[in-house]
């Protein structure tokens, strides 16, 4: 068989999490940063925002944290 055969096929660094390194690739929803939570109660402070909203007003400040830190990422030289 050749080595590129589909069934020859290793992974070469099996669970490997080094370009992982700002959590936006995650498939679990993660516990929310003492400033993501702050960012999510400004903006239920919002006249329009009701406690309805508390789920959307918390993916909201998760996602602008994962898009710090990926931008952080990108300005450190750590992502391509």
């Amino acid at each position: 068989m050749s080595p590129s055969h589909p069934q020859t096929l290793v992974a070469s660094h099996p669970g490997n999490q080094n370009r992982l390194v700002h959590g936006g690739y995650t498939a679990s929803p993660r516990e929310l940063s003492p400033e993501a939570a702050s960012h999510a109660e400004a903006l239920l402070t919002l006249p329009w925002a009701e406690e309805s909203d508390r789920p959307l007003a918390q993916g909201i400040a998760s996602l602008t944290e994962i898009v710090g830190r990926i931008d952080h990422a990108l300005a450190d030289g750590r992502v391509e």
